[in-house]
């Protein structure tokens, strides 16, 4: 798509941007421009997204509903509330909730980077995840000073090793920062349902949240992918304390729940303490259940596995874990 000046369009059919205590529903959308349906990013309060629908025009034999993601939720300081709503023939995932991946372009100090991503501030907690070793580190922003498309942070404490590098798959050694005050803290995904579509359902990185009571049919991709990113989009920081439970889940194309960490050192765990429990889960032949890789703490309580003929299935085989 162009605009009148013949320059590439790129934006969203509804973006809800640093505000608080926004509702949106009873919205039906059957187009979109070649950015997201929805884009909810870097607001300060809850916003809640109820009763909505991306789907197919009725009498329409178009292939696909929209092109992207449904709903595109990154760096908010809280939530969002997604209830209610219903995902049909996207090219895309349905929702993405996860956290821009901040990189240091210039090392001025071991205390004080120029970074290039999501914006930080004072106060702000901050993750600086080394994805070659695995380890993390928390500590506090002291002083941010922006400086057009980059930042200067100083942090309250030394951070070693970083290497620099931009969002580039030749920069998958680089140095993660994440900025922790703007992680989509206790999100919630309830009582929605998602048709046919080429990827996932949820896509989720972000901690504290709770996904229930959807029911998830058919999609190209998994119900719920929760982990970090490295190498493409750079999507972070790590899922953790979250829960999966009472959820309908049929015939999806990969894993229907897939849990993991991503990084180089292959023993980083930090995708931990997450709760699947009460899914109903019907597979396709030669299809996993729930897949577990490099992720600690993980519960799986009371799920239950059916093959085609709804006969329930001993979940031995059902459910990887490495």
């Amino acid at each position: 798509m162009l605009t009148e000046k013949g320059e590439r369009a790129f934006g969203e059919n509804i973006a809800v941007r640093e505000s608080a205590d926004c509702i949106l529903e009873d919205i039906t959308i059957y187009s979109a421009r070649s950015g997201m349906n929805y884009s909810i990013n870097r607001n300060e309060g809850l916003i809640t997204l109820r009763n909505n629908t991306i789907t197919f025009r009725p009498s329409s034999s178009r292939l696909c509903s929209t092109w992207k993601d449904g709903m595109h939720v990154k760096d908010n300081r809280v939530g969002p509330l997604i209830e209610g709503c219903h995902f049909d023939g996207m090219l895309d995932d349905s929702i993405n909730i996860s956290a821009n991946t901040a990189m240091a372009i210039s090392i001025i100090s071991p205390k004080v980077f120029r970074l290039m991503g999501p914006a930080f501030s004072a106060g702000d907690a901050v993750m600086v995840f080394d994805p070659q070793s695995g380890k993390t580190q928390i500590t506090e922003v002291i002083e941010a000073k922006v400086e057009g498309k980059t930042h200067t942070v100083t942090l309250a404490d030394s951070v070693e090793g970083v290497i620099v590098g931009r969002k580039q798959r030749e920069h998958i050694k680089s140095t993660h920062f994440y900025n922790m005050s703007y992680i989509n803290d206790r999100f919630i995904v309830r009582n929605c349902s998602f048709n046919p579509q080429r990827r996932h359902a949820m896509l989720v990185r972000s901690p504290n949240g709770i996904i229930e009571n959807n029911t998830i049919d058919s999609v190209g991709g998994a119900a719920v992918w929760m982990g970090n990113e490295m190498g493409s989009f750079y999507e972070g920081p790590f899922p953790q304390n979250n829960i999966i439970r009472n959820n309908t889940i049929r015939n999806t194309q990969l894993t229907a729940i897939h849990i993991y960490t991503r990084a180089l050192n292959r023993h980083a765990r930090h995708t931990s303490k997450i709760r699947v429990q009460n899914n109903k889960i019907t597979v396709l032949p030669d299809r996993m259940a729930i897949s577990v890789r490099n992720a600690a703490e993980v519960e799986l309580k009371s799920n239950r596995i059916l093959d085609q003929t709804g006969a329930e299935i001993d979940s031995t085989g059902m459910i990887l874990t490495e």
